[in-house]
């Protein structure tokens, strides 16, 4: 299950958890395990969603974290090389942080390992948005499945004053648009 991750922290998130070690509230600028917990869940998530895509991830780092728990080189290492190999087999964005170096005990640092994520799981949900639309068109089975494409796409067709009288001139129509982007 994906986690909202945090990378937002700022200076001011971390002055306030020093002046308020003892609030018990989750404090966005302090360290804690449920950080390490988010991270790594999500971690986890991508790469099981990447691979039912047909992707070959294999996540190997610690995923159950508790309140006593303080992550040790050899962990911090196993979750940059996640990140890193999360970042090698899919798409980010130019943006996208680059995989900061240890020790990860500043804020901005943090921010990064989140936004890692983040930028990798709007990339997914951008190629989701795809997925309907590029298998009805070219997979050839279904064609009554694209009849909701084919109507908004008839609204749209305007090229020539196209006037399709049947559903067969609309559907041919507008197949003809959604392939080639052309109209006849």
């Amino acid at each position: 299950m994906w986690i909202d991750p945090i990378y937002n922290r700022t200076q001011t998130d971390v002055d306030y958890a020093r002046e308020n070690r003892n609030n018990p509230e989750h404090l966005k600028g302090a360290q804690n395990y449920s950080d390490w917990q988010r991270l790594t869940d999500n971690m986890y998530y991508l790469a099981d969603v990447l691979n039912e895509y047909g992707y070959s991830i294999e996540i190997t780092c610690k995923n159950e974290w508790d309140i006593y728990d303080i992550p040790s080189e050899t962990e911090i290492e196993n979750i940059k090389s996640n990140l890193n190999l999360l970042k090698e087999v899919f798409f980010i964005f130019s943006t996208t942080p680059i995989t900061p170096e240890m020790p990860f005990t500043h804020y901005e640092k943090i921010n990064a390992l989140e936004r890692i994520l983040f930028d990798i799981s709007v990339m997914i949900e951008a190629l989701r948005r795809y997925f309907v639309y590029s298998n009805m068109i070219y997979s050839g089975e279904g064609m009554e499945g694209v009849a909701g494409i084919i109507k908004r796409q008839y609204r749209r067709l305007t090229i020539n004053d196209v006037n399709a009288k049947t559903i067969d001139e609309m559907n041919a129509l507008t197949m003809n648009t959604l392939i080639y982007g052309v109209s006849v």
